[in-house]
């Protein structure tokens, strides 16, 4: 009878107040390779997974060695019926949130990894999101807790099967998806059939998150979780390739997922800080903090080409657009560019009226002080009535002309809809 071989992770945002002393860097996956007597042992460290990722999104999944952000404890507990084998901390770089992190739950499913997977998503306020979070908060160290806002873990999961063939395990709407298809969206979901049917006719929509590795395994990632399945058999007596590919996702694929959940977290804060500004708060200062914002984002964190081999780019690529992040940057471009338009065209407003004031309102007085510089002398008198004489033709020149009025608000900042009345 085959067996499943699987595991996978549980991502959840965290609140943090204290960083744990536990060892910096990310967990060390490692694979024992070739015979027992003497075997290989490969770690994908700190070390190994910078050769694979590009210099500048380095620093955002594990810091430095002065101020490390990633830091990991080996475990042995149990959160229903899967066991946890280790726990690891992100700290999200302090340009996008302050005192927040991403726990990681390194996983070993039992003998029913759907079920399994499925009852450990929930963290919302019913009885057993409650107990989720609790189960999951007594693996965190002091001073870190399950983010107040989060109702669901984001989920990665990896399965294969030591025959390889893989049975139908969704109801006969679905047998046109296939039996590896059907795995695939429990896994990647990880919410049973009788909680979410999806359409059986939208197999071609529900897919579009599918990432081909090779002829072995491929992957399905969905805005809430990602699945790789193996497609050849994973035989107990030669596991080299699928140990493999295990530690590819409890490491570098895991990390690409990381990146992605960094980047959702932070273009959606700018977005919230662009939705919240108003025009009559917007200036060149502030709009100059939400472009640096933006550039910070891209620099930091990178955009869709993150690795410099393997399948990262493409895992990364297929997360970001299960969240929609390329619209969502190009609508923040977008927006910033109109605020650009409005704050650039607001000062220039501001300059021609300032000019207009000084070219009209300056007239008056010329004339006065020219005219008792030509009729008296330059007593103190003199040049006191040629003053209240120009004050009052340039106040008659703004009650009788209706444009320099409104030079006037334009230049005090009073410009307003005529629809808009004044706040009680």
């Amino acid at each position: 009878m085959a067996s499943l071989v699987g595991t996978g992770c549980l991502v959840v945002d965290v609140a943090i107040t204290a960083y744990p002393p536990w060892p910096a860097g990310p967990l060390p996956v490692s694979t024992v390779l070739g015979p027992a007597d003497a075997p290989t042992r490969i770690a994908a460290d700190r070390a190994t997974r910078l050769g694979y990722f590009e210099h500048r999104v380095a620093d955002a999944l594990y810091g430095t060695d002065v101020r490390p952000t990633r830091r990991h404890q080996l475990v042995s507990a149990q959160v229903r019926a899967t066991s946890v084998f280790a726990v690891e901390l992100l700290r999200v770089p302090s340009e996008f949130g302050s005192g927040a992190a991403i726990a990681v739950l390194h996983l070993r499913f039992g003998a029913d990894p759907l079920a399994e997977l499925a009852g450990l998503t929930d963290l919302s306020p019913s009885e057993h999101g409650r107990s989720n979070r609790n189960r999951i908060e007594a693996l965190l160290p002091d001073g870190v807790r399950v983010a107040d806002r989060t109702r669901r873990c984001w989920t990665l999961a990896h399965l294969t099967r030591t025959d390889g063939d893989w049975p139908e395990v969704m109801p006969i709407e679905y047998a046109g998806w296939g039996a590896r298809d059907q795995w695939l969206w429990l896994l990647a979901s990880a919410t049973p059939v009788s909680r979410f049917p999806p359409d059986p006719e939208g197999h071609e929509v529900a897919f579009r998150g599918r990432v081909r590795f090779s002829a072995d395994w491929q992957a399905l990632v969905l805005r809430d979780g990602a699945a790789f399945l193996g497609t050849t058999a994973d035989p107990e007596d030669d596991t080299a390739f699928h140990q493999i590919a295990r530690t590819h996702v409890h490491s570098v694929y895991l990390d690409a997922f990381l990146l992605g959940r960094l980047q959702v977290r932070a273009l959606n804060d700018l977005a919230e800080r662009v939705a919240a500004v108003r025009t009559n708060r917007l200036n060149p200062p502030a709009l100059a903090s939400l472009e640096r914002r933006l550039i910070d984002i891209r620099g930091v964190l990178g955009t869709d080409h993150v690795t410099v081999r393997g399948m990262g780019n493409e895992l990364l690529a297929a997360y970001r657009d299960q969240h929609r992040l390329p619209d969502l940057r190009t609508r923040l471009v977008e927006d910033l560019a109109d605020c650009t338009r409005f704050v650039e065209a607001s000062t220039a407003r501001a300059v021609n009226a300032a000019l207009g004031i000084l070219t009209v309102l300056g007239v008056p007085f010329a004339l006065a002080y020219g005219g008792a510089a030509a009729a008296v002398d330059g007593s103190p008198t003199a040049f006191l009535w040629s003053t209240g004489i120009a004050v009052l033709l340039a106040a008659a020149i703004v009650v009788l002309l209706p444009p320099v009025r409104g030079m006037l608000r334009v230049l005090v900042g009073r410009a307003r809809d005529p629809s808009e009345t004044d706040p009680p």
